[in-house]
């Protein structure tokens, strides 16, 4: 039993003996020694082989040649290979993509980031190089390459030959054998300021249409947001305020009170809000017409020109005489198997190489080069100069 990439059309079992196969729990029929697939499956398939072992071709002498797989009209999305069955497929894989654009879209400047790339890839647009990136970052500029309507993007991706020597030649020091294309894949576009702001008036507006008319989804959906979202109230402990503003703890949760009349349009302050909390996400202001029940007259009378926001600023500080203590300095190689070996590690506090009074710590070591020699203050990247630390080749190494 073993998985099959996507598209598999047929099985050339290269053998003598008697065999059964099943695709996907799906007897498909063999005749002289191949096993065709009448629909091919878009995705990964489990095979099945059931062999009558033939007298002196039992085991592996059943099979003298290996199993050959014939594909087509498959499909995979990003990832690593591995994971659509082809651990040991040494070549190029290729992904396409359609996109239509407007005129406008299309004259805008564009690129393409395809993220995570093992190992080399290389952008068509329309059938035009784009070109070819061999290390990160894995980004393309595709302006100028677009036309209005249907685009055809084509990503073209390459490993080395480790993957398939790790069957035919099992020797250590092959390399790297992850390969695909791992993403994520965005495409951007630039707006000119002017194009920009017409697309935020149209859609500020389309919101505005959806909230103005209540609906069952659009409550059920508000009332999932406000679920998620606690809300902590925060309490100002100064104010600066050119306009005449004063703190001041209301009985109706309000903070601010303008004394007298403010002969000016537009009314300025800024609030200090000391706050322990972590991981805010959003700013909720709630501005109120301060209204004049404590004079003994109604809300429905009061009178006056209405509050509006114009404009709200958040920044954040740290307080005065603390800074951020950094303690650790860590180096990772992610989501491979490799090697990672380092000239040096340096932290500068106040101009100062403050990384050299740390200890160092690796996640293995060979060829005689410890964590320490990656603070010992030689920045020479040769292996003869006897400075370079070095881990063995493991999995995500750091």
């Amino acid at each position: 039993r073993f998985d099959a990439p996507p598209g598999l059309r047929a099985l050339h079992l290269r053998t003598t003996a008697p065999a059964r196969v099943w695709v996907d729990g799906v007897e498909v029929p063999v005749q002289d020694g191949v096993a065709r697939v009448p629909n091919p499956p878009a995705g990964v398939s489990k095979v099945a082989i059931r062999l009558q072992m033939q007298p002196g071709a039992y085991g592996g002498a059943a099979f003298p040649l290996p199993i050959g797989l014939e594909l087509g009209g498959g499909t995979i999305q990003p990832g690593r290979w591995a994971d659509f069955a082809m651990p040991t497929y040494s070549g190029i894989g290729v992904y396409r993509q359609t996109l239509t654009l407007t005129a406008e879209e299309a004259a805008r400047p564009t690129e393409l980031d395809l993220g995570e790339v093992l190992v080399a890839a290389e952008v068509l647009v329309n059938g035009k190089r784009a070109g070819v990136r061999l290390a990160r970052p894995f980004k393309f500029d595709l302006t100028g390459l677009l036309h209005e309507g249907d685009n055809t993007l084509e990503v073209r991706v390459a490993n080395t030959i480790a993957p398939h020597y790790t069957v035919t030649n099992r020797v250590n020091n092959l390399g790297p054998t992850d390969s695909g294309l791992l993403g994520p894949v965005v495409l951007r576009q630039r707006l000119p300021l002017a194009a920009w702001r017409r697309w935020a008036e149209k859609e500020i507006a389309r919101l505005r249409r959806t909230l103005a008319t209540t609906t069952p989804e659009l409550q059920a959906a508000q009332k999932k947001w406000e679920q998620q979202t606690h809300w902590q109230p925060l309490e100002p402990t100064g104010i600066a305020s050119p306009s005449g503003l004063t703190l001041r703890r209301e009985s109706d949760g309000g903070w601010l009170r303008l004394n007298g009349v403010c002969p000016q349009p537009e009314i300025k302050c800024s609030l200090r809000i000391p706050t322990d909390l972590t991981g805010i996400t959003g700013f909720r202001l709630e501005v109120m017409q301060r209204r004049n029940a404590d004079r003994g007259r109604s809300a429905t009378e009061a009178t006056g020109p209405s509050v509006k926001l114009k404009e709200f600023r958040v920044t954040a500080a740290l307080p005065a005489a603390k800074r951020f203590r950094g303690r650790v300095v860590r180096i990772q190689i992610v989501g491979r198997t490799e090697y990672l070996h380092l000239a040096e590690v340096q932290v500068f506090s106040q101009g100062k190489n403050i990384a050299r009074q740390g200890k160092a710590r690796q996640s293995s070591s060979s060829w005689n080069a410890p964590a320490r020699l990656a603070i010992d203050g030689n920045t020479n990247g040769l292996w003869s100069g006897r400075s370079v630390c070095h881990t063995r080749r493991e999995r995500e190494p750091w």
